[in-house]
């Protein structure tokens, strides 16, 4: 789905420093990235359900991780090297190149 790439190029690579995941990004600040930089007309038709149902598809596929980014239940996403190497076939994959 074209919406995958530009959930995998707005996500960090995941990285631990001292066990602790460092990186990564919340579901709703991705919305609201996604919302402004494509300049969406109408926002209600990315709600943030779509958004955690394509991580988790990814998740499944191994393109990304999500890791609890605090006590109270956050959770933040990170893209895997394998969801590197999937967003960089992006152009070919969606046919644009």
């Amino acid at each position: 789905m074209p919406l995958d790439f530009e959930i995998l190029k707005r996500l960090p690579e995941k990285g631990v420093i001292g066990g602790i995941h460092w990186q990564g990004r919340r579901v709703k600040d991705l919305r609201e990235e996604i919302i402004r930089e494509t300049g969406l007309d109408d926002p209600s038709i990315l709600p943030t359900s779509l958004i955690q149902a394509r991580l988790r598809s990814m998740h499944v596929a191994g393109y990304v991780e999500n890791f609890p980014a605090s006590a109270g239940g956050v959770v933040i996403w990170a893209r895997s090297h394998i969801g590197t190497e999937q967003m960089n076939r992006g152009e070919e994959i969606l046919g644009g190149g």
